[in-house]
């Protein structure tokens, strides 16, 4: 990570990549890149060359400004039915028999003795349960529990996506309020007051200025009216700026509520042995975690992933957990105290 950092240029005149083009690779984008929780931004994994591409809410704010606030709604769409499609695969992955047996024998375990053991998981059950579901895959190149972790990070990292757009988008709406000063608004305020008071002046009868025609009484009450009306409209069209960047849509609120009810209206009795799943594929995800930074600190990097950073698996735990309704239930075991 240093030595990418020591190559990075000091300033970039690029504007990174564009969100619509993220957008219509979604699934290549959440499995090439990590997400950094903390400083909202996706780091690519399989750089193709020496330049590292990152993703933040600044990148994302220039495609705003370059295609508008309407690509939003699209966005949040599609990254809607990209999470559809990889919750099914998800499930039959969690939801085998032998993993289902497997989990059952852990339920009935935490709920006979979860007060002998002070109520906090076990980390050696854990880890047995980790090599069972290991020794199911004894042939395959690619496990279930490491086929789980990816489907977990790359839901996660569409959630994030979705974070940082959010995040743009009251950034994008922020500035552009800022250009509407008070000064502004008050000189605009006293123009418009200013040619109230001179109709108000002209005298319908007077001909006298260059032998002009008389002007109907009806026609300066209707230009009365359309300046009172667009005062009145443009003052609601800056309240209503203002209100766009504190009242911006939630949009997570969203894809949870929405997956939360599809799910609950399903009703599966064994979802909620999902929580007893989290502790073994844990144990792996760190041991992926601990590879890829030692790999990136490597010369001759190997063809395996390199990343500092992967928050995707954690957002996607969280994530999974309020949809399927077991959170409480997870909360009970302690698992991250």
């Amino acid at each position: 990570f240093r030595r990418v950092l020591f190559r990075s240029p000091s300033q970039n005149l690029d504007k990174g990549k564009d969100i619509l083009e993220i957008i219509r690779n979604l699934k290549s984008f959440t499995k090439k890149y990590t997400h950094n929780l903390n400083n909202q931004i996706f780091i690519e994994i399989f750089p193709e060359d020496t330049d590292v591409n990152v993703l933040g809410a600044k990148q994302i704010l220039n495609s705003l400004y370059t295609h508008g606030t309407g690509i939003v709604n699209s966005i949040v769409n599609k990254a809607f039915n990209f999470i559809s499609k990889t919750i099914k695969p998800l499930l039959n992955i969690i939801f085998d028999d032998y993993v289902i047996s497997m989990l059952k024998d852990e339920s009935r375990f935490w709920n006979e003795n979860k007060s002998k053991i002070n109520y906090n998981y076990p980390l050696d059950r854990a880890l047995t349960l980790r090599s069972k579901i290991l020794n199911l895959d004894d042939n395959k190149k690619v496990t279930q529990i490491q086929k789980t972790i990816e489907a977990i990070t790359q839901i996660g990292n569409a959630i994030a996506l979705a974070r940082c757009i959010r995040t743009a988008l009251m950034d994008y709406n922020s500035q552009n309020g800022n250009l509407l000063t008070s000064e502004n608004i008050n000189d605009f305020n006293q123009l418009t007051q200013q040619i109230s008071l001179q109709v108000e002046d002209i005298d319908p009868s007077d001909a006298s200025n260059n032998n002009t025609t008389n002007i109907s009484s009806n026609l300066l009450n209707n230009i009365q009216n359309s300046l009172n009306e667009c005062n009145k409209n443009f003052c609601e069209t800056i309240n209503n700026l203002k209100q766009l960047g504190k009242n911006t849509i939630n949009y997570l609120e969203i894809l949870v509520t929405s997956f939360g009810d599809s799910v609950s209206s399903i009703k599966i009795p064994e979802i909620e042995l999902f929580s007893f799943l989290i502790p073994p594929i844990t144990f792996s995800f760190i041991d992926n975690a601990i590879n890829a930074r030692d790999n990136l600190m490597k010369k001759n990097k190997t063809d395996e992933a390199s990343f500092f950073s992967d928050d995707g698996f954690m957002i996607g735990i969280c994530y999974l957990l309020k949809i399927f309704a077991c959170d409480k239930k997870f909360e009970s075991l302690n698992w991250f105290p």
